[in-house]
């Protein structure tokens, strides 16, 4: 019997490479992304034009918004525009097969914002290297963390780690020679011992613990000095007048 012919196999797609998308697919997403956002902002009686553009190098669909109060869609640090790109990109990826990313930016703001972050970082980092005390930023989204790492990896003397939940999410910036505690004894045996107790033949730093030798006495059976109570002077003077 022959041999049927096999179906030729797909070129394998890297990871850092996007998906090859086809012109039914891109006109798709393109399509379903403007009847979202066109619904939005007539509700928001806003008038916007909506440029979309396929980029196949990064394999993202780049939105670009014009008008004359694009203030309204940045919001404060980009929430509003973050907020609007996500819901975007639920509405473009609906019907696809696999991730596709998309982008929302307006008056150039996200070059901006990565440059205002990248300062930022750079600033901190060199403050933490001075003081060597951390210090750590405000919330940020994904997006904003990863400028900062990518900042503060560059400079030496300093690291940077996220701490907290989203989207309460936090960069920690940190020395990485940090201010040591401070160590009376300086490298010396400490005095007391893992149960609390001072250890045998050891010194008490001076100013440390008085009175502790006569309870030492008191409980090793020496005599006990007796409780003298004294009144308060002024109430004697009363008294005797």
């Amino acid at each position: 019997k022959k041999e049927e012919p096999k179906p030729a196999k797909k070129p394998a797609v890297q990871d850092n490479e996007p998906a090859p998308r086809t012109e039914e697919e891109i006109a798709a997403m393109k399509k379903s992304a403007e009847e979202f956002l066109t619904g939005v902002f007539r509700a928001m009686e806003l008038p916007v034009e909506i440029k979309i553009v396929f980029n196949k190098e990064t394999g993202s669909l780049d939105i670009d918004f014009a008008g004359e109060d694009m203030g309204i869609l940045i919001g404060k640090r980009g929430q509003t525009l973050d907020s609007l790109q996500y819901l975007t990109n639920r509405v473009a990826n609906k019907t696809q097969d696999g991730y596709v990313r998309v982008k929302l930016d307006t008056e150039d703001y996200r070059r901006r914002r990565k440059e205002t972050l990248e300062n930022l970082a750079r600033n901190i980092a060199g403050k933490v290297k001075r003081t060597r005390r951390t210090v750590v930023l405000e919330p940020m989204n994904p997006y904003e963390r990863r400028i900062i790492h990518a900042t503060v990896s560059t400079i030496e003397g300093a690291t940077s780690s996220s701490i907290g939940e989203e989207p309460n999410r936090r960069v920690v910036i940190s020395s990485t020679n940090p201010v040591k505690k401070n160590n009376n004894y300086k490298g010396k045996k400490k005095p007391y011992n893992n149960k609390g107790g001072r250890r045998s033949g050891s010194r008490r730093p001076q100013g440390e613990g008085k009175g502790q030798g006569q309870n030492q006495e008191n409980r090793e059976g020496g005599e006990k000095k007796p409780y003298v109570f004294r009144q308060n002077s002024n109430r004697e003077e009363g008294e005797n007048r």
